[in-house]
């Protein structure tokens, strides 16, 4: 194992625990929370906290699918040529998940601004260490 392979898995543990955590955090705000911020939205900003809430689901989804290979890899229940690199299940072929338009944050419930910040940020660590794990294999 090379330095950068060992710094890459040492990574991926913390990171699968974060995900998790991250996880749980959403799915307590959309199943308690957002009904209750959304009615006290107008229809405008219905419609814009369920495209952020989409692209929140987007963003972990791939970041745990992604994690969940490399963590079976790791444990060899999968081969890593066997994974390969399918820009389908790449972290860093999701568009969505990166979208760089604006948004009207103010306009959004501070849970949801939280969660979305916290998803942007590891999603954005996944993609690097990807971009990583490609250039050592």
């Amino acid at each position: 194992m090379t330095a950068q392979t060992a710094q890459i898995t040492q990574f991926r543990q913390p990171a699968y625990n974060e995900a998790l955590d991250l996880l749980s955090e959403a799915h307590t705000y959309i199943s308690y929370r957002q009904a209750l911020d959304e009615s006290k939205m107008s229809p405008r900003q219905r419609l814009l906290m369920s495209y952020e809430t989409m692209r929140l689901t987007a963003r972990l989804t791939q970041i745990m699918a992604w994690l969940m290979m490399q963590r079976a890899i790791q444990h060899g229940d999968m081969d890593r040529d066997d994974a390969g690199f399918d820009p389908a299940i790449e972290v860093s072929a999701d568009i969505l998940a990166l979208d760089e338009r604006e948004t009207e944050e103010a306009e959004l419930p501070r849970g949801l601004r939280y969660l979305m910040e916290k998803s942007h940020a590891l999603y954005t660590r996944i993609q690097r260490l990807e971009e990583q794990h490609k250039t050592t294999h």
